[in-house]
């Protein structure tokens, strides 16, 4: 796997693309860019009936995070 800024892992890359956003003057905010990698790619994909959310039925990678910002997006 290969990404343009060279990441390792989906969470790298959504800091990348979030910093780029902040340097761009705010285009995506936390939970667009969430919603770029989840919901709205399964979408694209045609796959939001497996996957995409968390719903019964439905596949899931979680992980799950400290809260330390109030933001659950950010």
């Amino acid at each position: 796997d290969w990404t343009p800024s060279g990441s390792r892992n989906l969470l790298m890359e959504l800091k990348v693309a979030w910093l780029c956003s902040r340097a761009a003057g705010d285009v995506f905010d936390a939970e667009a860019l969430v919603r770029a990698v989840t919901v709205d790619a399964a979408r694209i994909a045609g796959w939001d009936a497996q996957l995409g959310t968390i719903e019964p039925g439905k596949l899931a990678d979680l992980i799950v995070l400290d809260d330390r910002v109030g933001d659950v997006y950010e």
